[in-house]
């Protein structure tokens, strides 16, 4: 899991732990409130942006951890 993330995480879904696995299946409080609200979270955080089309599918953290380093490869923008 990328540094940082489970982090972001925990803070915006309100929730003790994270794991690779987890979802919004099996995350009750991620709901399409908490995901938009995670979305830009992640987004000020690392840095980048993510394409309106991929939002939608960003519901697990191995899809978030996967996009976060598809954007953050060749950025210009550093990381926190």
């Amino acid at each position: 899991m990328r540094p940082g993330l489970a982090e972001v995480m925990k803070n915006v879904l309100d929730i003790d732990s994270v794991t690779e696995d987890d979802s919004m299946k099996t995350i009750e409080s991620w709901d399409s409130l908490r995901h938009l609200n995670l979305i830009m979270a992640l987004e000020e955080h690392f840095g980048i942006s993510f394409d309106p089309e991929e939002i939608p599918e960003l519901n697990s953290v191995r899809t978030i951890s996967a996009a976060i380093s598809k954007h953050s490869t060749g950025s210009k923008t550093e990381a926190r």
